[in-house]
């Protein structure tokens, strides 16, 4: 029963409209960097575009348990938490990674001097940090509004304040607007927060009032 019922939840997360539209995104944004050709501007569709694919993704690890109310159904199980989320997560990471590199390998001419590490490392880093803020939110916002709404908001904030609020922890390279702020550091700390945010999500899940 507990089998088929997970291999059921896997399935609709599969064939979900987020999922599709994710993917139709990433196209998307392969298209645009296929027409571009200026390194900086392909960084900021990479860096901020694929935040947004990255949030479709993540939000919905858990979203079919929570809304069929099941969640509880499930953390009350003979089960462990931590696996059941580092699988959901991982199969997230290598959905975002595959579309990711499957982006790069179609318009690798026009990448110019872009290297691998600026855009794994650096363009990557607010994909992931967001992507766990969007379990998070569905986690406790309990919904899909909680899920894409909280880090859509961050992304907007982020982009317009161009990093004047948040310093040296702004996410977006290409939008920052302010001088003297060492970017390596800056993208060590979205990491490391990524996750710190991804061991929030575990505690979350195994907390009392998830399991009655």
């Amino acid at each position: 029963m507990l089998f088929l019922t997970r291999w059921r939840l896997l399935l609709k997360i599969i064939n979900s409209g987020l999922l599709w539209s994710a993917i139709f995104i990433a196209i998307v944004l392969t298209i645009l960097v296929s027409i571009v050709n200026h390194p900086v501007i392909i960084l900021g569709i990479y860096e901020i575009g694929f935040t947004l694919v990255a949030i479709l993704i993540f939000s919905q690890l858990i979203l079919v348990e929570v809304e069929e109310g099941i969640l509880k159904w499930l953390m009350a199980l003979p089960l462990n938490k931590w696996t059941f989320l580092l699988q959901r997560w991982l199969a997230a990471v290598i959905l975002l990674l595959g579309l990711f590199t499957s982006s790069i390998a179609v318009v690798h001419g026009q990448l110019g001097e872009l290297s691998m590490k600026q855009l794994y490392f650096e363009a990557l880093a607010p994909s992931f940090f967001l992507g766990n803020v969007a379990i998070v939110s569905t986690l406790i916002g309990r919904s899909a509004s909680a899920g894409l709404g909280i880090p859509l908001f961050y992304v907007a904030f982020e982009t317009l304040s161009r990093g004047s609020i948040s310093k040296a922890f702004f996410l977006f390279n290409t939008t920052i607007s302010i001088n003297a702020v060492d970017q390596v550091l800056n993208r060590q700390m979205i990491w490391i927060s990524s996750f710190v945010i991804l061991g929030i999500c575990g505690i979350l899940l195994m907390r009392p009032g998830l399991r009655r």
